[in-house]
């Protein structure tokens, strides 16, 4: 340390804190050292914390600190397995007036290549689950082969898979075939099964026998449900019962 004299120079933070006699010794202490604290001193009489001055903040930044050895990062979380769901959904319609919980999913499709020309093959697809057994992939029956047709057999095939107790919700992409059995069917009964034109129902041979099942699973206590999901839009289970329509347009007509 260097001597004191009347006048000196106190360093409080610094390099090297300490007392000393010219500034130039001071100023090496200070300079460039963020924080610094010191203060010129008249005697060497003992001074309290709040009497020194902070240097002037250096426009030099500091040195980095040493890096220090970062912790290990923890493993990430093990994501849970989701069961398949459809991607888009919308509100379900209801056609029975009884609620049932306990109530199993079945997809249906229906696919005809050439639909509305004279050479259309129409197949039909009802999909229970993965390597399920009731899976349905065959060809639409009788000589008028349309996607519409193909449709609603798939949601007849379905309905006739089931008990008439056991409560059921139809997965369809066809708005076309919901409507038919859940809402323009009351009008088609009261006009005689004729449309709003005084024309025939087309497909009415299909849309009876599917109100009826309906009604008597009403009867039996079950209810029955259609939910309208989007075609092809990755949703697995519509997937999968379009590529067992899709494959039933293949096979021999049936009569």
């Amino acid at each position: 340390m260097a001597r004191k004299g009347p006048k000196f120079y106190a360093v409080r933070v610094g390099r090297k804190p300490g007392v000393y006699d010219t500034w130039d010794e001071t100023e090496k202490l200070v300079a460039g050292f963020r924080g610094a604290v010191r203060k010129l001193i008249n005697s060497d009489a003992a001074f309290d914390d709040d009497s020194y001055q902070k240097s002037r903040p250096d426009p030099t930044p500091p040195a980095p600190a040493a890096a220090s050895t970062p912790s290990p990062a923890p493993p990430p979380a093990k994501r849970a397995k989701l069961n398949p769901a459809p991607a888009v959904q919308q509100a379900p319609t209801t056609t029975s007036k009884n609620s049932n919980n306990d109530i199993a999913v079945v997809y249906t499709d229906g696919a005809a290549p050439g639909n509305g020309k004279a050479h259309a093959q129409a197949g039909i697809g009802v999909w229970f689950g993965a390597n399920d057994p009731r899976n349905i992939s065959a060809r639409l029956p009788g000589p008028v082969q349309t996607n519409q047709r193909a449709e609603l057999t798939a949601i007849l095939y379905a309905l006739e898979a089931f008990p008439l107790t056991t409560s059921v919700e139809i997965r369809t992409d066809s708005q076309y075939s919901i409507d038919c059995v859940t809402r323009w069917y009351l009008g088609w009964v009261e006009n005689g099964w004729r449309s709003s034109k005084g024309e025939p129902v087309k497909n009415d041979d299909i849309i009876k026998p599917i109100r009826a099942r309906i009604d008597s699973r009403d009867a039996a206590g079950a209810s029955t449900r259609f939910t309208k999901v989007a075609g092809h839009s990755g949703e697995p289970g519509n997937d999968q019962a379009d590529l067992l329509a899709v494959a039933g347009a293949q096979l021999p007509a049936v009569s």
